[in-house]
């Protein structure tokens, strides 16, 4: 889903909530398919996770790569949209054909944790690692627990003002 510049919803989300200090890095997969089942008022469901990961595979951001890492804060795998090149080494992940550099890539702390260095394993552990709290409808990592928990009203409004300020 395109909504504003001709960029990406998922690519607006991680953009935007890195720029207001939110977090460390980035999103986890479960905030990403939840705010777009929020915004679109949908029930999501596992390959809902499945097709947003296709999609940030095959219509990269230009001149940004996703950076899929394990974060400590959270326990949990975090999304990134970040300028291309990746720094992260080895480079593990995914790239259009024929171009130059990869559009999603795998941390090295996300190859050692799922032992693969091989991408479409990696993507499938991540899918795997947010069924429930996907299938469970909460979508928002609590720091302090390491547990999925409901959107709080903030987030709404976050969600709200990144994607529906067209």
């Amino acid at each position: 889903m395109t909504t504003r510049d001709g960029k990406p919803d998922w690519f607006l989300l991680m953009y935007a909530w890195r720029q207001e200090n939110h977090g460390e890095r980035g999103l986890t997969l479960p905030f990403l398919i939840g705010a777009r089942a929020y915004s679109r008022n949908t029930q999501p469901n596992i390959s809902d996770a499945r097709a947003l990961l296709n999609e940030m595979i095959t219509t990269p951001v230009d001149n940004f790569v996703v950076e899929i890492a394990w974060c400590p804060s959270l326990a949990a795998p975090i999304l990134s949209a970040s300028p291309s090149p990746s720094l992260f080494q080895p480079k593990v992940g995914f790239r259009l054909p024929g171009a130059e550099e990869m559009c999603v890539v795998f941390g090295l702390d996300l190859q050692s944790r799922w032992n693969s260095s091989d991408a479409n394993d990696l993507l499938d552990s991540l899918i795997d690692e947010c069924e429930i709290a996907i299938l469970d409808r909460t979508y928002s990592r609590d720091s302090h627990s390491k547990t999925y928990k409901a959107f709080e009203p903030w987030e709404h409004q976050f969600i709200d003002s990144t994607l529906r300020s067209q």
